[in-house]
């Protein structure tokens, strides 16, 4: 198993690395909260991910929380395309979509 990790690629933005699953998740929130501070726009790449299960659709709820709660907006980008399938079956696509630009995008197949 991969330690989750977030690492700097630019200003107020991010690359997510590794698993976002079930024993990972509340450590990338931990590590992600920061973040949200101090920034009117956050963006996240996903492209580095993994793995991801469900745990993963829920820390990317409580990303779009955590923006909305500072008063910023979050842009998330190249979303596994596991993770957008498990949005899609959990009707989650349409409440993400918003948030997810560029490759990636939730939009059904």
């Amino acid at each position: 198993m991969s330690e989750p990790r977030i690492e700097p690629a630019g200003k107020d933005r991010f690359q997510v690395k590794r698993d976002m699953i079930f024993s990972t998740v509340r450590e990338l929130l931990s590590e992600t909260r920061p973040l949200f501070q101090n920034t009117k726009r956050l963006e996240l790449d996903l492209s580095q991910v993994n793995r991801t299960d469900s745990a993963g659709l829920a820390l990317l709820l409580e990303w779009i929380d955590e923006a909305e709660k500072q008063g910023g907006k979050l842009a998330l980008e190249g979303l596994p395309e596991s993770l957008l399938a498990i949005a899609r079956l959990s009707q989650m696509d349409e409440i993400l979509s918003p948030y997810v630009a560029g490759k990636g995008r939730v939009g059904k197949k």
